[in-house]
């Protein structure tokens, strides 16, 4: 299959998932299915969205159907691929042999789909090994592809096993599970990703809908993907009420019991600190300069010199940037199929090997 053919299949691969999710209305943000009830909605892909949810309570329907759509529209359209792939020397799937091994995670819906994509256009073979907190949408996704292509069966392995005898890897985790990860592929050729998170800039002038867009870069799948902002850089007598209010619409997060049971453990911590802070009824505010907020939680700085602290912290530790003359206000979860995580690119990378 040339990579013209495979272009043409993995857009149909994309028209396919579309049909599904016309067929599946969008679940409420505040749906939480309940066990053994299956009426808010009846079809194939709600099923699975409810299974998914059962296997990991962080993958709510809202949130795994947004990110199905996210894939579909920006990263399987035939316009964007093209786009993408023009810059590349891409393989015939005759002209490449090597098997890649990817380890993904499971912190957000699909976290892997985008290495699995760069394989299977790359022309290598790929070996999946699933996170066990999300081990039903692929498969289900995938299904969809090989009732388009089974010839692309022998191209992608599902692994129940510890990955082996690959010809190169790709891991997705956390840093502890990152020094792991070195410890078994590092003789290979490798990506090894660690955590990241990303920051936003704000100056005090941002209108209510910048700061309601910037709540979606805040909140989306509770604020566990690495594009989730965790850090803001403010100035100096910030006015919080006009970003307080705006957490607002997601106050049915605390319904959730796990997300209420990070905001009340938070809380408590604060309090049994005395540690000043501000809060909204979902979301606690802390000046801590740390990347890595607790669930439920928003770290800041104050600074009126936001670009010049920006500069001093490591990039290797920041996935993005919103702000003015930034990444827009509520595209942080908006990735283009060539916004690469870590800044990586994975194409070159495989076509190079």
């Amino acid at each position: 299959m040339n990579w013209e053919h495979k272009i043409s299949t993995i857009v149909l691969w994309g028209n396919e998932i579309k049909a599904k999710l016309k067929e599946c209305p969008i679940p409420p943000a505040d749906l939480i299915p309940e066990p053994g009830i299956n009426d808010w909605h009846e079809g194939e892909l709600w099923s699975v969205l409810r299974r998914t949810y059962y296997q990991n309570n962080w993958l709510t329907p809202y949130h795994t159907y947004f990110m199905i759509t996210r894939i579909v529209e920006d990263f399987l359209s035939e316009e964007k691929l093209k786009k993408w792939l023009s810059s590349y020397e891409v393989k015939s799937a005759e002209s490449a042999s090597l098997k890649v091994g990817i380890t993904m995670a499971g912190n957000i819906p699909l976290a892997g789909f985008h290495d699995l994509l760069c394989v299977i256009l790359s022309g290598h073979r790929a070996v999946l090994k699933l996170s066990s907190k999300d081990n039903i949408l692929l498969p289900y996704l995938l299904d969809k592809l090989y009732s388009i292509s089974p010839v692309l069966r022998e191209q992608i392995t599902i692994s129940e096993h510890l990955l082996k005898d690959c010809d190169a890897y790709i891991a997705t985790g956390s840093d502890n599970s990152a020094r792991y990860f070195e410890h078994y592929f590092g003789k290979y050729p490798h990506i090894i990703r660690k955590n990241r998170h990303s920051v936003a800039i704000l100056n005090g002038d941002e209108s209510q809908e910048d700061l309601k867009s910037l709540c979606q870069d805040i909140f989306l799948y509770y604020g566990l993907g690495c594009r989730n902002v965790s850090l803001l850089l403010v100035p100096e007598n910030y006015d919080w009420m006009p970003f307080i209010e705006c957490t607002k619409e997601f106050d049915h997060y605390m319904r959730f019991s796990k997300y209420k049971n990070n905001f009340d453990y938070q809380y408590t911590l604060l309090l049994l600190n005395k540690q000043e802070h501000w809060k909204s009824d979902c979301l606690l505010m802390e000046e801590n300069p740390s990347l890595n907020a607790p669930i439920s939680k928003l770290h800041f700085i104050y600074t009126d010199k936001a670009e010049l602290y920006l500069e001093g912290m490591n990039p290797d530790e920041i996935q993005v940037v919103v702000g003015k003359n930034q990444t827009p206000f509520g595209m942080a979860q908006y990735p283009a199929v060539n916004d690469y995580a870590d800044h990586i690119d994975t194409m070159k990378w495989l076509t190079s090997l």
